[in-house]
Order: structure tokens, then C-alpha cells, then sequence
């Protein structure tokens, strides 16, 4: 991989270009423009010979399933994070910028744990773990899925 860089991009930052600071202004076209320039860019670095990117994002559900079609050729797993209400509704309630309607977050975390999950997905519940330990729990739950997973030693194309 170039200069062993992996490159990490997180989906709302690329709908934050574009939406006023407490997202009043969201709509399903911003979003799939957005989702447009996510895939142009994963495939940019890709195509440069960058390591597979680490993509964070809040999808819905139907965006999912378009990102498992978008990426078809490639060798990804999804991990959604997830946790209790009252540790959703305290993470929300201490942002100061993006995404801030609490019920609605409750009820799509909610709705996210109820539903089974989408092709190569990973489900990590963090609501006991701070950001250190989440990432420990994440990297070991994907490291322990990749090597499942065929061509994870390429650039993450399929062969």
C-alpha cells in the first residue's frame, strides 16, 4: 500500500459540506450526492494504490444495501456500532454541531439492533467502552472476520 496509509473518511463529514450545522437541511437527494462522492473517493484511493479505506458512517438501512451493490467488487466488511438508549441519548445530547434530534437517534439505533443484519455486516455494541477500547474491540472483531474473507491480502478488489 502507498506510504502503508490507510485512508479514513467519514460520511458525514462529506454531508456537512453542504447542510447547515444542525443538518436542518437534509433531504434524500444531498444524501446521494453524498453517497456519490464516497464512492468516487474510496475508488480514487483505491486506484492509487492506497491500503482498503476505513469508512464511518451513519447509513440508513437502504443505503446499506446500495453500498453492498456500489462495492460488489470489492472485499469489505460493514461494523455498525451500536448502544443502550440512555448511552445514544447522552452521546447526542453532548454534540455541539451535526446530527442532534435524540428521540430519533434512540429510535434508529433501536430500529438498527431489531433488524438482521446486511451482507458482511458486524455489529459491535460500545455502550460499556470508551473510544480506545472501541477501537481495540473493533479491530480485533474485523481482524477475526477479514481472515475469513477472500483476496484480504490484495488491495481489496476481488480478483
Amino acid at each position: 500500500t502507498r506510504w502503508n496509509m490507510v485512508p479514513y473518511i467519514e460520511f458525514s463529514e462529506l454531508r456537512a459540506f453542504h447542510l447547515d450545522r444542525a443538518w436542518p437541511n437534509t433531504s434524500p437527494e444531498e444524501e446521494a450526492l453524498s453517497f456519490l462522492h464516497l464512492v468516487y473517493i474510496v475508488r480514487s484511493y483505491l486506484n492509487h494504490g492506497y491500503g482498503r479505506p476505513i469508512i464511518v458512517t451513519d447509513f440508513t438501512d437502504e443505503r446499506l444495501v446500495a453500498a453492498a451493490g456500489s462495492f460488489s467488487d470489492l472485499t469489505y466488511i460493514i461494523l455498525t456500532l451500536t448502544a443502550s438508549d440512555e448511552i445514544i441519548a447522552q452521546r447526542v445530547r453532548d454534540r455541539n454541531s451535526g446530527f442532534t434530534n435524540i428521540q430519533e437517534a434512540v429510535e434508529w439505533n433501536r430500529e438498527v439492533k431489531n433488524r438482521p443484519p446486511v451482507c458482511r455486516e458486524l455489529r459491535l455494541d460500545n455502550s460499556t467502552m470508551d473510544a480506545g477500547q472501541t477501537v481495540d474491540a473493533a479491530l480485533n472483531l474485523v481482524r477475526a472476520v477479514a481472515l475469513q474473507l477472500p483476496n484480504v491480502a490484495d488491495a481489496g478488489r476481488r480478483a
